[in-house]
């Protein structure tokens, strides 16, 4: 017998053929504001021509520690340089002598990004930023104004995000080894086969992906859903 599906495939088909939706569910933006850039970043995700990408797929082996003091400590490729840097409001400039000025842009969402060449984008995460590790459940699934239980279209969806970047994939009884990462407040989840598919971690702490113009909410541990299924909270 053929190898079926893959499950993040699957999911899309689920949301394809059950849901009749109406109308896209709302996004939530990240909140900017002048935060430091001081601190450790290492490349989380590279966005190519649409695609997604993780940096070792691409070859980038790389490490930056942003200090107080305007200097930046570079790993790359296993060599190690010292650099200086600059800011102008979300623009960060680090120069060294190996390399000679790079151009780097603070997002919304925290992260740092870099253009690596015309078509290649290059997102950076801070150690130490709240993370999307855990064990995550399908709570609900949303389209237009109706929410329905995931019960409802047969799909009892578990995913397991481990701190080491992999993670198991569990849809109505059958498993599947894969692997993710987080810029931001983004998720990336490939499978087995090397489907993607994003995912948002929203400010009440539930898990989110657009499936065409439905919306996949997930939470953490099992743990039930903060209030209405929207974007806003209270702080």
């Amino acid at each position: 017998m053929k190898r079926g599906l893959s499950i993040l495939a699957a999911i899309a088909m689920v949301f394809a053929l059950a849901v009749p939706a109406l109308a896209e569910a709302d996004s939530a933006a990240g909140v900017w504001s002048e935060v430091s850039v001081v601190g450790a970043w290492t490349p989380a995700v590279v966005e190519s021509a649409g695609e997604l990408l993780t940096p070792a797929e691409v070859g980038i082996d790389f490490y930056m520690e942003i200090l107080g003091d305007g200097t930046c400590e570079i790993m790359r490729n296993g060599q190690s340089t010292t650099a200086v840097w600059l800011r102008n409001g979300s623009i960060v400039i680090v120069q060294d002598d190996f390399y000679g000025i790079q151009r780097f842009e603070l997002m919304e969402d925290g992260t740092l990004t870099a253009m690596a060449d015309e078509d290649m984008t290059v997102v950076f995460v801070r150690d130490g930023a709240l993370t999307a590790a855990g064990l995550w459940t399908a709570a609900s699934v949303t389209a237009g104004s109706e929410t329905f239980d995931p019960a409802e279209m047969e799909m009892d969806l578990t995913m397991d995000l481990a701190e080491d970047g992999t993670c198991a994939l569990t849809l109505n009884g059958r498993s599947e080894a894969g692997s993710w990462t987080q810029y931001g407040m983004n998720v990336a989840v490939w499978d087995a086969q090397g489907a993607v598919q994003r995912f948002e971690l929203m400010e009440d702490g539930t898990l989110r992906a657009a499936l065409g113009i439905q919306t996949l909410t997930l939470v953490r541990n099992g743990v039930a859903e903060a209030g209405e299924t929207g974007t806003d909270s209270e702080s």
